[in-house]
């Protein structure tokens, strides 16, 4: 207790030095950094889980690259169920002399059973609604544009002349953020009129269902119960759930390894900044030996400095963290409307975490080794600091920072390419720096003109 008091009054009493304030920002912007990606990703990951059923636009359904059989729409029937059926294909639209290769849904009036379709009108009012009725086609933006046309002019698909009866600004299977082609939806009718789903086409059919929970877990006993037709899936918001999370682990680890690199540099600056607080302690630490003051205690005291700098800083950093991402997540919703709005704190929490250990491992090794300082020092300076061509502590910054390498990324053959990476880096930096210095002695000597051996210039 006497040791952590007596750290609060050290802290209090430095709090004007330039190395601790820097030590404390450091640590700030790590945690903000780290704590705002992880608490961003971890809220749209978690929304869109909870969300899988407006993403596949139904409770269930079943998957098959040809018309599925009547018994499985009588089945869902029976037991209460509404339906919808879909068929995806590839086709080319034609207007104003122009071609397009599309990525068509051909729908029933049905659609969707989960989940919203926004839809633009002409004078760019955005409004909910169904599938479009025969003769009629809605047409996502890019389509538009690639084809020169406006919501109510007509193109051909498929063969038949089609009106564009609306834009298409937003799907429930969330085929706006997948599809590499512009999408377009129009009527099952049309497109089999068309013969766009005969015999050797490239579509894949869907039957979609919706209602209550045990009545959808009836049905799907059922279907597996069956010999499911050839090439056919069951579509469950569990695989959507798991496809999902597995894109989103990637996607999270890439944006987490970007937030930590900030995190490292920050580490950087601790470890300098460590090394100036340590040289200004020396006369102190060597005084406090020379009173007899054992090596223990005043490790004890340095480490205890450092935690009453550390807890603070963190707990600033993890505020400032969670309301930087509730802010960035209120201009971001109008991209994920169906996402649930809870903000996670775990994220915050995890990143104020590996900032402390950042601030341990980069700041800890000259700290321990200040407390080395013989009592002699006082009054022989040469004697403040033993020069040594090794020194283990110094592998400890290292090992914090392959450690979180590896957290973050989840894998240990990323996380070495990393590393390598970051040590490539520090080489050539470290090459460019003596370069710079060799140029910068050589410039000042032919200024002042003296010989190599001259010591006032080096």
């Amino acid at each position: 207790m006497k040791l952590l008091l007596l750290a609060l009054r050290t802290v209090r009493r430095e709090w004007h030095l330039p190395e601790l304030r820097t030590l404390a920002a450091s640590l700030v912007l790590a945690v903000v950094a780290l704590g705002v990606v992880a608490t961003l990703s971890t809220r749209i990951e978690r929304g869109m889980l909870a969300s899988a059923a407006e993403l596949i636009g139904g409770d269930i359904g079943i998957e098959s690259p040809a018309s599925l059989p009547d018994a499985y729409a009588d089945q869902a029937h029976q037991r209460g169920l509404t339906s919808t059926v879909t068929a995806s294909f590839p086709s080319v639209a034609f207007a104003n002399q122009k071609t397009q290769l599309l990525d068509v849904q051909a729908s029933d009036a049905h659609y969707p059973l989960r989940g919203t379709l926004e839809l633009g009108d002409a004078a760019g009012r955005s409004h909910t609604g169904r599938a479009p009725a025969a003769g009629s086609v809605y047409l996502d933006h890019r389509a538009l544009v690639a084809l020169n046309l406006k919501v109510g002019q007509q193109l051909q698909l498929g063969g038949r002349e089609l009106t564009i009866a609306a834009e298409l600004l937003r799907q429930p299977d969330g085929g706006e953020l997948f599809a590499l082609a512009p999408r377009a939806l129009m009527s099952l009718a049309d497109a089999e009129q068309a013969g766009l789903l005969g015999v050797g086409s490239r579509a894949r059919h869907r039957l979609l269902l919706a209602g209550e929970p045990a009545a959808v877990q009836d049905w799907r006993d059922w279907a597996q119960s069956t010999t499911l037709p050839q090439g056919a899936d069951l579509i469950t918001t569990e695989q959507t759930q798991e496809r999902m999370r597995t894109a989103f682990d990637r996607a999270g680890a890439f944006l987490r390894l970007t937030a930590l690199l900030s995190a490292l540099l920050a580490g950087v600056a601790i470890a300098l900044a460590a090394q100036r607080y340590a040289r200004r302690k020396t006369s102190e630490v060597a005084l406090l030996r020379a009173l007899g003051t054992s090596r223990r205690r005043v490790l004890g005291l340095l480490v205890y400095t450092l935690g009453a700098l550390a807890i603070p800083s963190a707990a600033l950093g993890l505020l400032l963290a969670l309301g930087l991402s509730q802010l960035a997540w209120l201009f971001a919703s109008q991209l994920f409307s169906s996402v649930p709005t809870v903000l996670p704190l775990g994220p915050s929490f995890a990143a104020a975490a590996m900032g402390i250990a950042v601030l341990i491992g980069f700041a800890l090794p000259p700290l321990a080794r200040l407390a080395e300082v013989p009592p002699v020092a006082v009054f022989r300076q040469s004697m403040e600091r033993r020069v040594r061509r090794f020194d283990a502590l110094y592998l400890i910054p290292l090992v914090v920072a392959l450690l979180l390498i590896w957290t973050q990324s989840g894998s240990v053959q990323l996380a070495g390419i990393l590393a390598a990476s970051l040590f490539g880096v520090a080489i050539v930096a470290a090459l460019l720096a003596a370069l710079l210095l060799f140029v910068a002695r050589r410039h000042i000597m032919s200024i002042c003109k003296c010989s190599p051996t001259c010591t006032s210039c080096r």
